[in-house]
């Protein structure tokens, strides 16, 4: 006689089981506080009275106090860890009842780990169910490991990588300038050998004809200008190592193998400009204004600001979107959803120029100041935002993101 086999079941949504445990384990925990008298929000307090220490005390207050689910598996213990507060709150006085309440809260949320991860490390790496702080220290943590094992494996690394960028309407009407700075500071060789690619554009379209974007250098007193868009004044003296050479359709520039170790940094900043760069207002296939910085080179701090000058008002409401660069795919190839990456860092709005503050690279206010002063522009003229990401994820590609508004038809002949 054929038996009906069982269906087995559908695991739940992560976001949704979680939300659901952290809800029986925060109440369970709240529970215990309640049943001797204890204050969550005071942990130094109840470190000494139970015996335990005040790490720990202040991870059971979070989970107690904080709405967002992920700190749950930011701060609860191991079983061994449970075990230890369990008997601390039975020798307070928690009742059977309550201890045997969280427990079984507890065995749930080891039942979460089995289910969506298998252990605790793949647990903490899921992304999902955490609110945006979280997701962001979550993700700085990853990327933090990603950069010491990157700067090993490539031989490089850099304390800080920069980009600014300027947009404002050009001379030539309907249409926008755009001028760019960027730069490595604190780059050192971990390797002797190690030369690395730091900038480079296309000499010609994709069916061979000339690029009609003009690059223009800043720094037109470099004596290696134009081919390498150096600015002197802001780089290290003398003058990094740069090597020049054509590569299919590209003219790239590399740094060149030198001495390791951080007696030998150095800082490397360019700059150009492309007057114009694009129209003002949105085409039949092109509806946004986009500004893309490739992200390749191992460092602690990425950071990338965007001037928008005051009369293209409908800039300011840019957004950056961050995307993979594995594939070397020439962005936005198949489409713009496609190889987003998780970016929990905003754009923040910091004024004007003037009130640049930039610890990292204390004479950025003077780059930004040369800048304007070399394209005959004003600093009262532009808007400043920021976005700020510690340990860039590479190869990476930031893209600064807003939509061209229609032309006015009145205009139009």
């Amino acid at each position: 006689m054929q038996q009906d086999q069982a269906q087995p079941t559908e695991a739940p949504l992560y976001e949704d089981h979680l939300k659901s445990v952290h809800s029986q384990v925060r109440d369970a925990l709240s529970g215990l506080f309640e049943a001797v008298a204890a204050d969550p929000s005071r942990p130094q307090e109840f470190s000494r009275r139970f015996g335990i220490n005040t790490t720990t005390a202040w991870k059971l207050g979070k989970i107690v106090q904080e709405p967002d689910p992920y700190t749950l598996v930011q701060h609860l213990s191991g079983r061994s860890g449970v075990r230890i507060m369990l008997r601390a709150f039975e020798k307070e006085g928690a009742s059977a009842a309550s201890l045997y309440r969280f427990m079984a809260a507890y065995e749930e949320f080891e039942h979460l780990v089995e289910v969506h991860a298998g252990d605790r490390q793949t647990l903490e790496k899921l992304q999902g169910g955490q609110g945006p702080e979280a997701l962001r220290q979550q993700l700085e943590q990853h990327r933090k490991l990603a950069f010491r094992g990157n700067s090993c494996s490539w031989g490089v690394q850099a304390a800080v990588n920069f980009t600014g960028t300027f947009i404002a309407p050009s001379e030539q009407a309907g249409m926008t300038d755009a001028v760019y700075i960027g730069g490595l500071l604190g780059f050192q060789r971990l390797q002797p050998d190690a030369a690395w690619r730091v900038g480079g554009r296309a000499m010609t379209k994709d069916d061979g004809s000339p690029s009609p974007v003009v690059v223009e250098p800043l720094d037109t007193d470099f004596e290696h200008a134009p081919a390498v868009p150096l600015i002197r004044e802001f780089s290290s003296d003398p003058a990094p190592p740069i090597r020049r050479f054509r590569t299919g359709r590209f003219s790239v520039f590399e740094l060149e193998e030198g001495p390791v170790g951080g007696s030998h940094a150095l800082d490397m900043v360019t700059g150009t400009a492309m007057r114009p760069i694009g129209p003002t207002h949105s085409q039949p296939q092109d509806r946004f204004g986009e500004h893309c910085m490739p992200i390749s080179t191992p460092s602690e701090l990425y950071f990338t600001d965007i001037f928008v000058h005051r009369e293209m008002e409908f800039a300011r409401q840019v957004r950056p979107y961050l995307y993979s660069r594995m594939d070397q795919e020439p962005y936005p190839e198949h489409g713009r959803e496609r190889k987003l990456l998780r970016l929990a860092e905003e754009l923040v709005h910091l004024g004007g120029p003037s009130d640049l503050v930039t610890p990292e690279f204390p004479r950025y206010g003077e780059l930004v100041q040369w800048t304007l002063d070399r394209v005959g522009w004003s600093a009262e003229d532009f808007h400043v935002y920021r976005l700020r990401l510690p340990y860039p994820p590479i190869p990476s590609l930031l893209v600064l993101r807003y939509e061209l508004p229609e032309a006015d038809s009145s205009s139009v002949d």
